[in-house]
């Protein structure tokens, strides 16, 4: 809600005044919004979106202006996008990539799987570099693996040694 108009405040309908007090027009309220400016209504991957900038506090009595871009995905789920840029340039960087924001097309993408840290005991004895590959599928090459048990690649392994590995993930 817009403290200032007493409208509700939606990508495609900003507020048209300064806010200088009342409600933010964030859903949680947490950051005042003193003055927008630059700003515009767009589409973003076919989202309805607001894009501009906004003078915010600094937390030691002053403002500071944030690249701020609003999407919309859904009537109950908004994207915010808050960026501190030095540079126009940095600034348009910083646009591009939200604008690079498109739903998931692929629906193999929709379900991915994380990787996960398993613990295991060595099958048999030998060197790291032979013993870790018999724990199955793993999502680490053997140098990383090495380190993350904290051992060398050629250090023994006894058989019945608990080590870590890690099952690869999926994302698609």
């Amino acid at each position: 809600m817009n403290g200032v108009t007493g409208s509700i405040w939606t990508p495609t309908a900003p507020p048209l005044v300064d806010i200088l007090s009342g409600t933010p027009p964030f859903a949680d309220g947490a950051t005042p919004v003193f003055r927008g400016y630059g700003n515009r209504t767009e589409t973003i991957g076919g989202y309805p979106a607001w894009v501009g900038r906004m003078s915010v506090p600094n937390g030691q009595g002053g403002t500071q202006v944030l690249v701020t871009s609003f999407v919309r995905q859904a009537p109950d789920r908004m994207l915010q996008f808050l960026a501190q840029v030095a540079t126009a340039e940095l600034e348009s960087r910083v646009l591009a990539s939200v604008r690079t924001l498109r739903p998931l097309q692929d629906a193999a993408r929709r379900s991915p799987t994380p990787s996960r840290l398993r613990v295991g005991q060595a099958p048999s004895s030998g060197t790291f570099s032979v013993v870790y590959p018999k724990l199955g599928p793993v999502g680490l090459d053997v140098a990383q693996a090495a380190i993350m048990n904290g051992v060398e690649p050629e250090e023994g392994i006894a058989s019945g040694q608990w080590l870590k590995s890690v099952e690869a993930g999926r994302r698609r």
